[in-house]
């Protein structure tokens, strides 16, 4: 009797029919659309029926067109989802403490989760990590800018609207928008989940791969990139001499990591010094002896300089011509300038051969 009932818990499990029904897609859909209208007028929060309290919503805003769409058509005209363009890669980007600012990343790029109210974290929104990853988002020509859909959110802990939560609570509600079009259309491909994160925001990047896999969504990430990560708060000074900050999912299918560990300057006294992610696919240590024009000597003000690397510029332009499989461009990123040849080799060593680097950081 118990392998009967096993064995029928088994086939049920096994029908993607029974994982999502209309109805309950539909019920979900639109209380979260509505939950995502009232907040926009209300501070990012919405009333809790149920509590009677206010809350902070958690969740995708009810405007991104292709899943308005797919609402409209499946909850309220009862038509097909045929016509309907679903982003080919998605972005999730996570900017350092302090550095979050809605209304910056609204001017340089076309920002899903915001529409420049949101405000700045810790009231400063320098914008350190934000604008080094939306900008090169920007000016790459390997991506239709209507393919991709670009999530931008905030790392410190201090800044409500547009958390980490709000990012695993998209996530986790564009996957029943995934999971009802595939039960209508088995062959739809679905879109590439790309993560980036920078101080703080590589440590919720780095908890965002892991996360999606466990709870949330269940399809793992195709990409992360992680520019020096910094636990946050108390974790900082807990975590003083670690060699590793966390760890890359092994589901994530590529794990990219770039850190310094010379910093002084850069927030009063505090030295702000990435570390490597266990079992990344790369961690590259970037440092002066490699990075000449970018790390001080002595290490001052590291932690914020780092963006400016060569090193991190033609990381990122080589794996995101390897995530689209464009040959040409990779033939052009990662193949075809002194760095990135010695990128590809097994085991190399960024400090050695800078004689012949140089010319090209100086270009």
């Amino acid at each position: 009797m118990k392998r009967a009932l096993l064995t029928a818990a088994l086939m049920i499990s096994a029908v993607p029919s029974l994982a999502i029904t209309k109805r309950s897609f539909c019920y979900q859909a639109k209380k979260q659309a509505a939950h995502s209208e009232q907040a926009l007028g209300q501070d990012g929060k919405y009333l809790d029926t149920k509590t009677g309290s206010m809350e902070y919503f958690r969740g995708c805003r009810f405007d991104i067109p292709w899943m308005q769409e797919m609402r409209l058509s499946l909850c309220e005209n009862n038509s097909g989802i045929q016509d309907i363009q679903i982003p080919e890669y998605i972005f999730f980007v996570f900017d350092g403490a302090a550095d979050f600012d809605a209304q910056r990343a609204t001017s340089i790029l076309d920002i899903a989760n915001l529409d420049g109210s949101e405000g700045r974290d810790m009231g400063r929104g320098n914008m350190n990590g934000g604008s080094f990853f939306l900008n090169k988002l920007k000016d790459q020509e390997l991506i239709k800018k209507e393919k991709m859909q670009v999530h931008y959110h905030a790392s410190s802990g201090f800044h409500e609207r547009e958390n980490f939560r709000s990012a695993i609570g998209c996530a986790k509600e564009m996957d029943r928008y995934f999971d009802m079009a595939k039960s209508l259309n088995p062959n739809l491909s679905e879109p590439k989940l790309i993560t980036f994160g920078y101080s703080n925001g590589g440590v919720n990047a780095i908890k965002f791969q892991k996360d999606i896999t466990k709870r949330a969504v269940k399809r793992p990430a195709d990409l992360v990139i992680t520019i020096d990560p910094i636990p946050k708060a108390a974790a900082f000074l807990f975590k003083q001499g670690s060699e590793f900050e966390g760890k890359r999912d092994r589901q994530t299918k590529r794990f990219i990591n770039l850190y310094q560990d010379v910093d002084y300057g850069s927030f009063h006294n505090l030295k702000l010094r990435g570390r490597k992610v266990k079992n990344a696919d790369k961690n590259i240590h970037v440092t002066h002896e490699n990075s000449p024009y970018s790390i001080y000597r002595d290490g001052a003000i590291a932690h914020l300089t780092i963006i400016d690397s060569l090193i991190v510029e033609n990381t990122f332009n080589c794996e995101l011509a390897k995530l689209v499989d464009d040959q040409a461009a990779i033939e052009k990123d990662c193949f075809n300038n002194p760095f990135q040849t010695r990128y590809h080799q097994d085991n190399f060593n960024l400090a050695e051969g800078l004689d012949q680097l140089e010319d090209h950081w100086i270009e």
